[in-house]
């Protein structure tokens, strides 16, 4: 009995479809899909389409304002002794926030260029590296060009800073003295940031 109600129920909505699918053409015998194609729906005048419109680029104060937000919910993390892989993921979005001020930085600080974009270059792998590493050669300029201008150091430490919290992660966060090690670095790179502000 359910079987004879399952087939019913089939051939109602097959002849609905097949009803809704397709219009019978006034004056003429000939039917036409419901739905046109997608040539057909192209505008006739090629001035009527428009590009897609580019993806906006905040501007500093909005990107100044994420990056406080982000490092906030990153020392709240770090606090709240959140999982490594979690702090490692939350550090890798507050470096890429670092690094979407660099070519507004090199645009105002022109000497800066080579510096930032050495930054840039080894930004997302940074966190792979020893964190003596980091020290050494980024928070130190090791392996940095010369700076010009001191816009340049707190430029750098919005990308470095955040960087080595996720290198300190990757090995583990286990101690208080590791947890304030992490901690420190989000707040000296928020002094960083007030200095680019003023």
């Amino acid at each position: 009995m359910l079987n004879q109600v399952g087939i019913k129920i089939v051939l109602v909505f097959g002849v609905c479809a097949l009803v809704v699918g397709c219009e019978q053409s006034e004056g003429s015998n000939e039917t036409k899909p419901a739905v046109q194609t997608a040539k057909e729906t192209q505008p006739k005048n090629t001035k009527e389409a428009k590009a897609p419109a580019p993806a906006s680029v905040p501007s500093a104060s909005e990107l100044a304002t994420n990056y406080k937000a982000q490092s906030k919910v990153l020392i709240e993390g770090i606090k709240a002794k959140k999982p490594d892989n979690e702090i490692i993921n939350m550090a890798i979005a507050l470096t890429e926030t670092g690094r979407q001020f660099l070519p507004g930085l090199i645009k105002k600080y022109p000497a800066c260029k080579a510096y930032l974009e050495a930054v840039d270059a080894v930004a997302l792998t940074m966190k792979d590296l020893p964190v003596e590493d980091i020290e050494r050669d980024y928070h130190q300029d090791g392996k940095l060009p010369k700076m010009a201008d001191g816009n340049c150091y707190h430029g750098k430490d919005l990308v470095v800073h955040p960087a080595t919290v996720a290198a300190l992660a990757k090995n583990g966060i286990v101690t208080d003295e590791q947890r304030k090690s992490a901690e420190n670095e989000i707040a000296e790179v928020l002094a960083h940031l007030m200095a680019l502000e003023h």
